[in-house]
């Protein structure tokens, strides 16, 4: 005979109590008649959407650089995370933070410093301790033929060469890159010491100049070799207003088009187009943070009655 004993059991039901409120299962509030405690539960689709929110975001960085736009003949590789418009995106970034525009600004002056100087490149030290330095140019009349030129530039109606250095130094600073359209004299393949080939440079800016290739290349990424024509134009509303093709300047043969624009920039790691500073990547999202921070604060205020203590 069995020695277990028979237990009775009974169904406990808790009292409804309609101070705790709960919304979406993983969420709610409890009030009491002076305290409002609210609390959040992390699920496990959460926590792993944060886990591997990193490798998502390289592959959806990545994925950007195939990214092409079709433009009549020219294919145009995109300059952004699927946007193409990381100046405008960097300039609207940086425009909302207090400090950085000022702090950009002061090294924009700093390169610029006196203004222009002449110099030659010359080594110096042995071995492996070997660097080049900038060395002030001495033959003054080599020099006044440069100064004449730039001062020149201004008399044949295009702008100061102030303006032109200020400009590409701007750009530098912001989007590591820097854009020149050089004016070529009429004259140029001729023998004329008096006429010099190019007239002046004016500067290009970032935020209109892209890329462009009219080669169909389909088994492989783009790289820079292979795009030998720039497009300006306004890439925000490019199906409304017109776009210019111009040839990409050669060092190889500089005066082999009639007109051309140089469109160069620093290398970024493991990037063969375009450049990406380094700073702007994390700084946008501490922005992001920063602002989310005074949003969800701001919006606590505004939805929170009656509540003397939030936890």
């Amino acid at each position: 005979m069995s020695n277990r004993k028979k237990i009775k059991t009974a169904n406990f039901t808790r009292e409804k109590d309609d101070s705790f409120h709960i919304e979406g299962g993983n969420r709610g509030y409890m009030t009491t008649a002076d305290t409002l405690v609210t609390y959040d539960i992390q699920g496990v689709q959460d926590r792993e959407d944060i886990l591997f929110s990193e490798s998502k975001s390289v592959y959806s960085r990545y994925a950007s650089d195939r990214q092409t736009l079709r433009l009549d003949n020219f294919i145009v590789p995109f300059w952004g995370e699927g946007t193409n418009l990381y100046p405008q995106e960097v300039y609207s970034v940086v425009s909302e933070n207090k400090l950085l525009p000022g702090i950009l600004d002061k090294l924009i002056k700093y390169l610029f410093g006196k203004g222009l100087m002449i110099y030659t490149m010359e080594t110096v030290g042995e071995g492996a301790d070997q660097k080049e330095v900038r060395v002030p140019y001495q033959n003054k009349k080599v020099k006044k033929q440069i100064m004449d030129w730039l001062n020149s530039w201004s008399e044949k109606g295009y702008p100061h060469y102030w303006e032109y250095l200020k400009n590409v130094i701007t750009d530098y600073y912001y989007v590591s890159s820097r854009s020149t359209q050089f004016h070529y004299s009429r004259s140029r393949r001729l023998n004329n010491r008096n006429n010099l080939p190019i007239e002046a440079l004016t500067y290009v800016g970032a935020e209109e100049i892209r890329l462009a290739t009219d080669k169909d290349i389909t088994n492989r990424i783009l790289r820079n070799e292979d795009c030998k024509h720039v497009i300006l134009g306004d890439w925000l509303n490019l199906s409304g207003t017109k776009y210019e093709v111009f040839n990409r300047f050669s060092d190889a043969d500089p005066f082999k088009y009639n007109t051309a624009i140089s469109f160069d920039f620093d290398k970024t790691f493991t990037k063969k187009l375009y450049a990406y500073n380094t700073w702007f990547k994390p700084l946008k999202e501490y922005l992001k943070a920063q602002y989310l921070t005074f949003y969800n604060r701001n919006s606590y205020l505004n939805n929170v009655f009656n509540a003397h203590v939030h936890v």
